[in-house]
């Protein structure tokens, strides 16, 4: 059934014309039917109406909805059309029909059935990540449209989204360097919160936003980006709804998986999850007795702390072999630098190589920096923290899609500070720990001296940074709102000492 089916408003209405009575009231939903011939409100005549109305929506559409409201004097003049957008939805239940067809188009509709199909696997709930070719639109805003089909024949709401179709030369084309977003309210270029990534042509971040601070109700996601040059891009924006008890992150405690069939909630191939946590990302095998030659579709899905099942997500993927061999041969770190270093290793028969690396001694099936497919026997990382341990795992793949085991742990060590305390470090105090929003830490002396506080995250990337000239009774503090749950890493640094240690955020 429809989440709204009633919907209650409370209106406040003048006349048309100060001193004139109104007559008439009517409303109407999207599209405007003509003065006089949308929906009548019963009124009593009166230069202004306190109407309470119940509104029926069970003709109208799933998603966005506008209502329209005006208001007739007693001389005939119609006065000003008011209008509010809302959301039509449906609760989850046990009798949706399976979703068994999605179809989607640009900017001209070729009826229903006539789209781009994308497969799916029957289903009541459908998650998709697709390419769409672009390279047939012209340039200028364009309109993504996308439907779905029920088992039982039945067409749903058609969802769009505009969005602009460019092209640059490929000689002014600038990398990415720094991104960067806000919430609501913008505080500056430059001043939002950073989002950390490897300067490149094209970037994917997959970030975890804090919605602590937000209150209930409609909010505004904006981000942006500088080039190498040194120049801010277009601000890009995406409307979001925070509803109660949504900041309430549970913990993430088990994972299974299964191919193409399900079978039942509890009874796939369970996943291990070795650090339960709000956010997990993990690598894992498929095992090979579960897939059959050609495409299967591998589905995935998380239970929580409170023993509820997310959605189930998929992907469809091309069954492969673990090759005959060993990982790459000659793994060497080179170009040592405080913030850099450089990994290479033997191609001997490989074609593409998977790297995963992050600090020492972190479980590379659930933290580190993935980076897949690289066509290079060489990968450089950058923004890294000085005098700083690390390690990084790499595997091989073969021009006969086959991937070899993976191979790691291989240490190496940043230049700069060692890390190694120079005053008791038992006397240093951070806390609290756990920390949510902000984090203080307390030296045993005042101090005039500059003192740099650094935090990094797992993958051993800086995300917070603040240098104290002078402070007062040893106390000094750092915001962590923006960042995501997790663990992270803060170093503090001055001449009298250079200290690392592990702090947890969490919601």
């Amino acid at each position: 059934m429809k989440k709204l089916i009633i919907l209650f408003c409370f209106w406040l209405i003048y006349a048309p014309v100060p001193g004139q009575k109104i007559s008439l009231v009517e409303y109407f939903f999207n599209e405007d039917p003509g003065f006089g011939e949308g929906i009548s409100v019963p009124v009593t005549l009166g230069t202004h109406q306190e109407l309470a109305v119940n509104i029926p929506l069970h003709d109208l559409d799933l998603g966005l909805n506008s209502l329209y409201i005006r208001a007739k004097s007693e001389n005939g003049n119609w006065g000003p059309t008011f209008h509010q957008s809302f959301l039509v939805t449906r609760l989850p239940d046990s009798i949706y029909p399976k979703i068994t067809a999605i179809e989607y188009f640009f900017n001209d509709d070729p009826g229903f059935g006539k789209g781009i199909s994308i497969p799916v696997n029957a289903g009541k709930h459908q998650q998709l990540a697709v390419n769409l070719p672009l390279d047939k639109l012209e340039l200028g805003f364009n309109t993504l449209y996308v439907r779905a089909k029920s088992e039982t024949g039945t067409w749903g709401h058609t969802y769009q989204s505009s969005f602009l179709v460019t092209r640059l030369p490929d000689a002014i084309r600038s990398k990415i360097t720094a991104l960067e977003y806000f919430i609501d309210t913008d505080p500056g270029v430059g001043k939002a919160m950073p989002i950390g990534l490897q300067p490149d042509y094209h970037i994917v971040a997959d970030v975890t936003l804090s919605l602590d601070a937000l209150s209930d109700g409609q909010h505004i996601l904006y981000v942006r980006a500088k080039d190498d040059r040194g120049v801010w891009s277009a601000v890009f924006q995406q409307q979001f709804l925070v509803l109660p008890g949504q900041n309430e992150m549970p913990v993430i405690t088990k994972a299974e998986y299964f191919v193409n069939t399900d079978p039942g909630f509890g009874k796939g191939i369970p996943v291990q999850i070795n650090t339960p946590r709000k956010t997990v990302t993990k690598i894992f095998d498929v095992a090979p007795e579960h897939l059959a030659p050609g495409n299967d579709t591998v589905y995935i899905r998380v239970q929580d702390d409170r023993g509820k099942w997310s959605p189930t997500y998929s992907t469809i993927i091309q069954t492969m072999e673990t090759a005959s061999g060993n990982p790459p041969e000659n793994p060497a770190v080179s170009g040592i630098t405080e913030n850099s270093v450089n990994l290479g290793w033997g191609a001997g028969s490989g074609t593409g190589w998977d790297i995963v690396w992050g600090l020492s001694g972190f479980d590379y099936t659930e933290d580190g920096m993935l980076v897949l497919n690289s066509g290079n026997n060489s990968h450089q990382l950058d923004e890294l923290s000085g005098g700083t341990a690390y390690e990084f795992y790499i595997r091989s793949w073969y021009s006969t899609g086959l991937v070899s085991n993976w191979g790691g742990p291989y240490p190496f060590t940043t230049s700069g500070a060692t890390g190694i305390d120079e005053i008791n470090s038992g006397e240093i105090t951070i806390f609290p720990n756990p920390a949510s929003n902000r984090i203080f830490i307390r030296l045993p002396y005042q101090n005039e001296q500059k003192t740099q506080v650094r935090l990094c995250n797992i993958q051993g990337r800086l995300v917070r940074e603040r240098i104290y000239n002078s402070y007062e009774n040893g106390l000094l503090q750092m915001d962590l709102n923006g960042l995501a749950p997790g663990i992270y890493f803060l170093n503090l640094g001055n001449r009298q000492l250079n200290l690392t240690r592990k702090v947890i955020i969490q919601y």
